[in-house]
């Protein structure tokens, strides 16, 4: 996943040549907060979804950030499609199946306003093509 570190600075004194706002170290537990990216949690109010279990990787200081293997905290991550209408739904939020479509023996989903476990990696808007598919975290735990 992405890791989201903040600002990048200049710094030969640096192993790297700098170093990120908020530097990112293997076994530390991570929030999502963006398509496919990570930061360290920071506060007790986030949703721990998993822990960097590798050290940083990658990037291009100036314009990337960083990338890292992520043991996320549920079962598996499936491509799920979302029902054509359906409001909003946030990283981070869960779904569930699209009830009353007739749809819910056809794997089509829709956001619940109830958390359950199921997290949202990336975000859907209602302005998505039909049969859009977003990948989805199933068998969320918190930790």
């Amino acid at each position: 996943m992405i890791l989201k570190e903040g600002a990048w600075t200049d710094n030969d004194a640096y192993k790297l040549g700098g170093s990120y706002a908020s530097q990112m170290a293997k076994d530390q537990f991570v929030a999502l907060v963006g398509d496919w990216t990570v930061q360290r949690m920071s506060s007790a109010s986030e949703k721990a979804i998993g822990k960097l279990i590798s050290d940083p990787i990658g990037g291009d200081h100036s314009t990337n950030g960083r990338y890292g293997t992520i043991l996320l905290f549920g079962d598996q991550i499936e491509e799920v499609e979302i029902l054509s209408g359906s409001d909003t739904i946030a990283v981070g939020e869960s779904i569930a199946p699209a009830a009353g479509t007739g749809s819910e023996d056809k794997g089509v989903f829709s956001r619940d306003g109830t958390p359950n476990g199921t997290v949202a990696l990336v975000a859907y808007t209602t302005a998505s093509v039909q049969g859009t598919k977003i990948p989805v975290l199933f068998g969320y735990v918190p930790y």
